[in-house]
């Protein structure tokens, strides 16, 4: 794992970004200290907000809401 102090992130955010993606874990220091880790995401985490995941279709066993809703409306 590599740090890099905040300035130098900052000058090369881009750079530092497309090494994480490649693997890489980057530790961000302001004064000396780390104060942050750069990890990469990975698929299987929550993506996060405004991120949408695949739906998953709901599928009830014996049972057909589109045919429950013709079979009221002719009823009806």
């Amino acid at each position: 794992m590599r740090t890099v102090g905040f300035s130098e992130f900052r000058r090369n955010a881009s750079a530092l970004l497309n090494e994480v993606e490649q693997g890489e874990s980057i530790q961000i220091a302001r004064h000396g200290k780390v104060v942050a880790r750069l990890v990469a995401a990975h698929a299987s985490q929550d993506p996060g907000p405004g991120r949408r995941r695949q739906a998953t279709p709901l599928v009830i066993p014996g049972f057909s809401l589109s045919q429950a809703i013709l079979d009221e409306r002719e009823s009806g």
